[in-house]
């Protein structure tokens, strides 16, 4: 995933901006951070950045040197894709002699984009003669914390309100069939709250209007959130005589 630009937002806390000789203890970068892409069979690396504050310096005089403790909390927009290839006909429940595939699968095969987001534990089953259900879980792997979409804007703080959620939409390139979630209200897109960084989803798609032989279609799980990560350190403060 590409990271706009303005769109990774560094801000500090810890510390009193006058007494520093800042006017803002916010930043954000100012080119986009392109992702890793594939070119002629070769992997190219996704870029790093560099987001700065401006320079700093103590206006204070002081005649010890002393600690203070200082955090740099980094908050940006990202987006997960996982794709899985469910096993579909117009009666579900009928076996054929042709059927290439089992439309009732307790482990569906699934790949997601690297992420601190992903998608995990794909399940299909046949819950009538022209419907199956999907359950899989959104999970966050990593160590920081999620928000919705758009949650920081200038500056990386407060947000409490969309912490632990995502928005989360199923799709079909082709159009074939739309997904409902309950937990997206009954639609194909929506947000949802994690609990204990993970939530379980259960979909169902009705299948009268697809082919009578059986194909493995593509559905897509995009998942779209903010990311907020930081770190602590102590800032040594020097006397400049």
């Amino acid at each position: 995933f590409t990271v706009p630009e303005g769109r990774a937002i560094a801000s500090l806390s810890g510390v009193d901006a006058n007494a520093f000789g800042m006017n803002s203890l916010d930043t954000k970068n100012l080119v986009e951070i392109q992702s890793v892409s594939p070119d002629q069979g070769f992997i190219i690396e996704g870029a790093e950045e560099l987001l700065e504050f401006e320079e700093a310096s103590y206006v204070n005089d002081v005649a010890t040197t002393f600690n203070i403790p200082i955090r740099a909390d980094l908050c940006y927009d990202y987006h997960t894709e996982a794709l899985t290839a469910p096993c579909l006909k117009q009666n579900v429940v009928r076996d054929s002699i042709g059927d290439v595939c089992d439309t009732t699968n307790p482990s569906l095969q699934l790949s997601n984009s690297g992420g601190p987001i992903q998608v995990s534990g794909m399940r299909q089953k046949a819950i009538g003669s022209s419907k199956v259900q999907f359950s899989f879980t959104v999970e966050n792997v990593a160590d920081g914390i999620v928000y919705l979409p758009d949650t920081f804007t200038d500056s990386c703080r407060g947000g409490d309100d969309n912490k632990d959620m995502v928005e989360v939409t199923l799709r079909n390139p082709q159009n074939n069939f739309v997904a409902e979630c309950t937990a997206l209200g009954k639609s194909n897109t929506g947000q949802i709250r994690l609990v204990n960084k993970k939530k379980e989803l259960t979909c169902t798609v009705d299948t009268t209007s697809l082919q009578e032989v059986s194909y493995q279609d593509i559905m897509f799980v995009d998942v779209d959130y903010m990311y907020r990560e930081a770190i602590t350190t102590n800032l040594k403060v020097e006397n400049a005589i």
